[in-house]
């Protein structure tokens, strides 16, 4: 489900930080998957190239790049993904929009790689964007 309110998301060790510029009028909240389009951040949206999580709240001024958003862009994350099982580990982990992580790579973004299996529907993600846009 697309994120309408702030998602804090629980991170492990090894993250980077970075700033991006984010398109014009677009609403991230913390905890977002981050699309780029254009050269410039958003929520993600399905086929985007991926931007790393947002670590803040952020609505995009009048024009493209009029403000910037913290994200991190390499590291573990603890997701829901659905239909996750404990035999999907090392599976490629997609997303539909800000908020929906998958295994269907379907028109869908890829963010990186099941590592471990938590509960049904929920698992660590080991995320890189520098691996994942190439």
């Amino acid at each position: 489900m697309a994120l309408a309110a702030i998602a804090p998301r629980i991170y492990e060790v090894d993250s980077i930080f970075d700033q991006l510029p984010v398109k014009a009028t677009a609403v991230i909240w913390q905890g977002s998957a981050i699309g780029m389009t254009g050269g410039y951040a958003r929520a993600l949206v399905a086929a985007d190239l991926f931007g790393g999580f947002a670590e803040e709240n952020v609505t995009g001024t009048a024009a493209d790049g009029g403000i910037l958003v913290t994200v991190r862009r390499h590291g573990y994350i603890k997701l829901p993904v659905t239909d996750i099982a404990v035999t999907d580990w090392g599976a490629a982990v997609y997303a539909s929009d800000d908020g929906t992580f998958l295994l269907d790579p379907t028109s869908n973004t890829l963010i990186g790689k099941l590592v471990r299996w938590i509960s049904t529907g929920i698992g660590i993600v080991a995320f890189d964007t520098a691996i994942t846009t190439l």
